[in-house]
């Protein structure tokens, strides 16, 4: 949790570089869940071309990354940024 802490102490800028290594590990390292999310992309779009589902694959991981660096962030944001950053 600490090193968590420290992290969300670094600006959304760099945290958003270390999003995209995140990504990259993810992908091509861990592979996390890309059976699974090929074929629910191959289900939800069966027209489109195996280079477009791998497009819309690696966005997939782009955006999840993204959402982990973001939920870090949020541990060290102050209530009036969270109000501003957040809309419900």
């Amino acid at each position: 949790m600490l090193m968590l802490r420290l992290l969300s102490r670094l600006p959304l800028g760099v945290l958003y570089v270390l999003s995209d290594l995140f990504c990259l590990i993810l992908f091509h390292i861990m592979r996390y869940r890309r059976k699974v999310l090929w074929t629910n992309l191959q289900k939800a779009f069966p027209e489109k071309s195996p280079r477009e589902i791998r497009r819309l694959a690696v966005r997939f991981y782009h955006n999840l990354a993204d959402a982990v660096v973001e939920t870090v962030k949020a541990l060290t944001f102050s209530e009036a940024e969270l109000r501003r950053r957040v809309v419900l």
